[in-house]
C-alpha cells in the first residue's frame, strides 16, 4: 500500500515538473512574447528572467520602458496592483 502511494506521489511529481520544462510560462513567456512582438528581437530564459524588475516591478502602468535604443516596450504591471 504505500509503495504505491509514493509511486503516484512521484508520478504526479514527474509529470508537473515536466510540463513546466516544455515550454515558456509565467512572466519569462510573456516577457519573450512581447520582446518578439514589439522589438522583433528573441530572448533566451535567462535575459527574460532578467527584465521581470523592470517590466513588471519597477515600471508603471501604461508607460513604456526603455530596453535598448532599438527596444521600447510597454509596462507589463497591471494598473490594479499599483500601490499594493
Amino acid at each position: 500500500m504505500r509503495f504505491g502511494i509514493i509511486v503516484c506521489m512521484l508520478l504526479i511529481v514527474a509529470i508537473k515538473s515536466n510540463a513546466g520544462a516544455t515550454g515558456n510560462s509565467g512572466k519569462t513567456g510573456t516577457i519573450q512574447e512581447v520582446l518578439e512582438s514589439e522589438c522583433k528581437m528573441k530572448a533566451t530564459d535567462e535575459e527574460a528572467l532578467l527584465l521581470i524588475r523592470a517590466l513588471y516591478l519597477t515600471c508603471v502602468p501604461g508607460t513604456k520602458v526603455f530596453l535598448d535604443e532599438n527596444c521600447e516596450v510597454r509596462c507589463l504591471k497591471s494598473s490594479d496592483l499599483v500601490g499594493r
